[in-house]
């Protein structure tokens, strides 16, 4: 019997290689092997997500929140979507959840602040900049000056 560690690690490899309907195929594959592993539905959604399938995404991530409602990774990945779909709102408030369940979620912080800041509200900035100064040193080389170049505009708009 084939494992569904077997698909996932297939999956992983096709995504990395740019075949997407292979990855999710592969994901299908291994959530029928095993239905109740959170993780496999994050990574199907993110693929989904990926290929333009937002409903699907949005299916993946509540199933694994379902399965799994502490699973800060899902809320984050929720967010995410919400965010490029111009949903602020529910994007902040995925954040939020993501790190009362994982504090740390550098990542989580970084995003929230950039929708806190994007959506723009005074009461809002406060929050933002402290986000984004709390997450700036996680933040990976390629995202920095934009972030450093953001955590400045915030600050000059607030001393206005």
């Amino acid at each position: 019997m084939i494992a569904s560690s077997t698909f996932i690690n297939s999956a992983a490899l096709r995504r990395a290689t740019g075949d997407l309907p292979g990855a999710e195929s592969d994901y299908e594959q291994a959530i029928a092997l095993n239905p109740i592993y959170a993780v496999s539905y994050i990574q199907r959604g993110n693929v989904r997500a990926e290929l333009g399938d937002v409903e699907g995404a949005l299916g993946d991530y509540n199933t694994a929140l379902t399965l799994n409602p502490g699973y800060a990774t899902a809320y984050y990945s929720r967010g995410l979507l919400y965010a490029q779909q111009g949903d602020l709102a529910r994007a902040i408030e995925d954040y939020d959840l993501a790190l009362r369940h994982a504090p740390t979620m550098h990542e989580a912080q970084l995003n929230r602040g950039l929708a806190l800041a994007t959506r723009g509200r005074p009461r809002d900035l406060t929050q933002a900049l402290e986000d984004l100064r709390a997450g700036l040193p996680d933040a990976d080389d390629e995202r920095r000056p934009e972030l450093d170049r953001i955590v400045a505009a915030l600050e000059k708009r607030m001393r206005k």
